[in-house]
């Protein structure tokens, strides 16, 4: 299914969600609460030291959303490593 979508170039944030539902909407609605909850816990004038914090951890957030995305990809497409190293230059 996602195949067809980045064959056609058409790839977003809506059609992986529409691909991945589970790890797209868990992902979504965990980032969201901690920001809510993050911005409800810290008062406006401390509130800078916690976003700090929040910056730096939401680069590894994403990063491991995209790996589970990836080896949610990757077992739907029936592929492991063996295959992706097999393949050869054109």
């Amino acid at each position: 299914m996602i195949e067809g979508y980045v064959a056609k170039g058409i790839a977003s944030p809506y059609t992986l969600s529409l691909a991945f539902p589970q790890v797209f909407w868990t992902t979504f609605a965990a980032i969201i609460l901690l920001q809510i909850a993050l911005l409800y816990f810290s008062p406006v004038p401390e509130a800078q030291p916690a976003l700090k914090w929040f910056a730096r951890l939401a680069a590894p957030l994403v990063l491991l959303g995209f790996v589970i995305l990836w080896y949610n990809f990757m077992s739907l497409s029936h592929w492991n490593f063996g295959q992706i190293f097999s393949l050869k230059p054109q």
